[in-house]
């Protein structure tokens, strides 16, 4: 028994202090699945669930495109209007998304809040849009 001991505590106190840094796991295809993954804004303002959501066809959505676009517009508008060009830019260290608008040349700032599988949550940093939290989910089937 002794020896077990002896044995393993040098792997306990030496695992914890091996000094070897991680490094944060890239988060870009997460939003837009190595091709392109359209996200809708499902709830704004997380901290007052008693406020109105629009409907689904008026909701904005986020459409992230592997090259590093991305189209922010109306549901109901997909495909019927031009939309203003931007990127995206993900910075999986500090869980911070910026959007560039180009022709506006409005950016949008956003920290990457809680991530799961079927939703995220988006804090705003600075944008003229969002002031609240924003919850965005994958475009469910209709």
């Amino acid at each position: 028994m002794k020896f077990v001991v002896y044995f393993f505590i040098p792997f306990v106190i030496f695992s914890c202090t091996s000094g070897i840094e991680t490094k944060a796991v890239d988060l870009t295809p997460f939003f837009c699945d190595n091709s392109s993954k359209v996200w809708m804004v499902n709830n704004v303002n997380l901290k007052n669930p008693s406020l109105p959501v629009a409907k689904i066809d008026f909701r904005e959505v986020f459409i992230f495109y592997k090259s590093g676009r991305i189209i922010v517009q109306p549901l109901n508008s997909l495909g019927n209007i031009d939309y203003e060009k931007a990127e995206f830019l993900i910075d999986s260290e500090s869980r911070i998304l910026k959007i560039y608008f180009s022709k506006s040349k409005e950016s949008w700032t956003f920290k990457i809040g809680d991530i799961h599988a079927n939703n995220v949550i988006l804090k705003p940093i600075s944008n003229k849009i969002f002031h609240k939290n924003i919850e965005i989910v994958p475009l469910p089937e209709f």
